[in-house]
């Protein structure tokens, strides 16, 4: 990726999201990454972090956070208008993998028997 409009875009800061980004953070020839998260502040925190361990590797990437609710299609169809990225990695979910296990037990064993979460 080293055309002159070439933006990777990450949605999604947690744990797959995250270690995605700091993963494409080391990689020298990506021209430019936007992470966008609902939660701002850990968004904000998660694009930081990888800035400064891309760093500890001389490497200084193009990252930006830009904040989206993908639950708000309009604003969100109008920021990746304006950002125009070449590739979306979207890491999105509703429900966390571990959510589940933070239920009551009770309601745990349903669940899981039931094949949710």
């Amino acid at each position: 990726m080293n055309k002159k409009n070439d933006t990777l875009m990450i949605i999604g800061l947690g744990e797959l999201g995250g270690i995605a980004l700091e993963i494409l953070a080391r990689v020298p020839n990506i021209t430019k990454i936007v992470t966008a998260d609902l939660n701002e502040d850990h968004g904000i925190r998660r694009t930081n972090t990888a800035l400064m361990g891309a760093s500890y590797l001389n490497l200084y990437p193009n990252i930006e956070f830009v904040k989206i609710d993908l639950n708000n299609i309009e604003e969100t169809a109008k920021i990746i208008r304006e950002i125009n990225p070449r590739i979306i990695f979207s890491a999105t979910t509703l429900q966390s993998w571990w959510v589940i296990d933070a239920l009551p037990k009770n309601v745990h064993t349903q669940l899981y028997k039931d094949f949710c979460g």
